[in-house]
């Protein structure tokens, strides 16, 4: 079981439907039987697995985080000149920065389902 939090601490699950966050799935047990099927049958099978595949999903509502302490500090050392003017101190004194996501992040609670949606889209648009 997780849980995910919004800024205030919150829960995400407050502010979208279950249905509207989650991509479809298969079970273990259906992977396993159609896997071997397929080794019976003399058939290749390959896995992938695409790393930071949630970024490549663009976001399609607005979404705030808040990056605390070695992070905030980090993103003023990158670029300076953009973040360091919107770097507040939180209530113990550690440097907080909000920003706007524009891509889906692994944390997010309908980033798997957005991801889904453009990875079907871009097959279909291939011809698959």
């Amino acid at each position: 079981v997780k849980g995910r939090l919004v800024v205030d601490r919150s829960k995400q699950r407050n502010y979208i439907e279950e249905g509207a966050a989650t991509s479809p799935t298969v079970m273990t047990k259906s992977v396993l039987i159609t896997a071997a099927i397929k080794v019976t049958e003399g058939r290749d099978v390959a896995v992938i697995d695409l790393p930071g595949a949630f970024l490549n999903a663009e976001l399609d509502e607005v979404v705030h985080m808040v990056l605390r302490g070695k992070l905030a500090k980090l993103m003023v050392k990158f670029a300076p000149q953009i973040y360091r003017k919107y770097v507040t101190l939180g209530t113990k004194g550690e440097p907080m920065l909000y920003v706007t996501l524009q891509k889906a992040l692994y944390g997010c609670l309908r980033s798997a389902l957005l991801f889904y949606l453009k990875l079907v889209a871009d097959l279909e648009g291939e011809g698959f």
